[in-house]
């Protein structure tokens, strides 16, 4: 929806509708939002190991998951930069 919204072809009636849940349109925001949630998960559990399904706040949880998918990405394409050169 994100992408649809950017492309404007996401209709007025469906935008309101996701503005009426406090959807967050920025994902800068929303990057924030996580970031503090994980900083008060770790103050609670003394770690970051949240579980993908982690009941008191799930998207928390697929959050790190994504973040830590993107880390090995980023990794995977720095190590094959260094050995082809």
């Amino acid at each position: 929806q994100r992408q649809c919204g950017k492309k404007n072809t996401l209709s007025h009636a469906r935008k309101q509708a996701l503005e009426a849940l406090q959807f967050q349109w920025n994902t800068r925001t929303c990057w924030n939002q996580r970031y503090q949630q994980l900083v008060e998960y770790k103050s609670k559990f003394g770690d970051c190991f949240v579980p993908t399904n982690y009941k008191s706040n799930p998207q928390l949880g697929r959050w790190l998951a994504n973040q830590k998918q993107h880390y090995r990405m980023q990794y995977e394409q720095q190590q094959q930069q260094q050995q082809q050169q």
